[in-house]
């Protein structure tokens, strides 16, 4: 089996990053450090190591300055994927395309030094090291006219096979994302196994996104209606309520609400052997109750939901979900109504006023 690569693994302490950071550290103290001054100076081998260590740095410090803003332009360009900008730049794929772009750099700046070898270094390296791309995309014509006048030019497009492996990249970067937010979010359908949970925490998780608009918040709403159609197989409905989650929140929050709900089943002495509740189980008390619910007509299951629910932020919420609304069936509207009232009164009482009823 393949195994999946944590996108969002805390720091390690490295003893080989700390033993590369103290040999550069002390690399540049000594060439940086003026022993020539010093009475009586040293070997005369350590004074001509530091001289050509200073030459040679002078030489390659352009070349590295090029390259270290080409990675630049790497992160910058993987930081198109949004919320997910730290997932991309961990990747392994999301790796080679920074590496690709520092390549490319430093490349682009070794070929415009040889054809413009007057030009202030400090200069050409930021300027080959923030404009490489658009360098690299230019066709360089190898032989004019090939086969006599009229003929066409032979020219090489390195921006060609600079975009195909970007593009690959890409496509890699997309794979490994997805592989490993399918990961977060089985982990968060096992700590909230049923359908009642996922879909309280999924609409928790939208009421206190703060920086949605009411248009979109409205939007999401339907959104998260649709995802729990009686119809949906209770697997899918599970899978796609916790994508739903991720989405909104993230992986860090998801992360955090999952290894939350972790802790809390230990320190409530819940064995971590114990085997998961199905959420697909036909016999849960919850999906009864729901499914009990949604066969009333919409106008008795508004009814019973005001009477069960006394709360005014509650029945506001019922007698808005409960309005007719375009495009959606009957069935869907009453999917979530019934979802809201057993979280909201309990399973017990749902059942209950369901008896009354008859």
């Amino acid at each position: 089996m393949m195994e999946v690569r944590n996108l969002r693994q805390p720091f390690r302490f490295s003893f080989a990053s700390a033993f590369w950071g103290i040999l550069l550290g002390t690399a540049a103290i000594f060439f940086a450090f003026p022993l020539e001054r010093l009475d009586p100076q040293p070997v005369a081998l350590v004074l001509l190591i530091q001289e050509q260590g200073r030459a040679l740095l002078a030489l390659l410090w352009p070349l590295a300055s090029a390259a270290v803003l080409g990675a630049g332009v790497g992160v910058t360009e993987l930081a198109s994927y949004k919320d997910l900008w730290r997932e991309a730049i961990i990747a392994r794929w999301g790796m080679y395309l920074i590496l690709l772009n520092t390549a490319v750099a430093a490349l682009a700046y070794v070929a415009v030094r040889a054809y413009m070898p007057d030009t202030d270094p400090f200069l050409l390296a930021i300027s080959v090291g923030v404009g490489f791309p658009a360098l690299i995309r230019t066709k360089f014509t190898l032989v004019k006219q090939f086969g006599g006048e009229g003929g066409s030019d032979i020219a090489l497009n390195l921006g060609w096979l600079y975009d195909q492996f970007q593009n690959f990249c890409r496509q890699e970067i997309d794979k490994e994302i997805f592989t490993f937010r399918q990961v977060v979010a089985n982990r968060l359908i096992e700590q909230y196994p049923t359908i009642q949970e996922l879909y309280q925490l999924a609409l928790y998780t939208l009421k206190t996104r703060t920086n949605l608009a009411a248009e979109a918040e409205e939007a999401r709403l339907k959104d998260l209606q649709e995802l729990i159609d009686p119809q949906v197989p209770p697997e899918v409905a599970r899978i796609n309520l916790g994508l739903f989650v991720l989405e909104l929140g993230g992986v860090g929050y998801v992360d955090l609400i999952a290894r939350a709900k972790a802790r809390k089943e230990t320190s409530t002495t819940v064995s971590a052997a114990a085997p998961i509740p199905s959420a697909a189980s036909a016999d849960s008390p919850t999906e009864t109750a729901v499914k009990k619910l949604v066969e009333l007509p919409l106008a008795e299951l508004e009814k019973l939901a005001l009477d069960l629910l006394k709360s005014p932020d509650d029945q506001g919420w019922v007698q808005q979900a409960a309005e007719p609304a375009p495009g959606i069936s009957e069935v869907r509207q009453k999917a979530p109504i019934a979802y809201y009232v057993v979280s909201r009164a309990g399973v017990e009482a749902a059942l209950q006023a369901l008896k009354n009823r008859d």
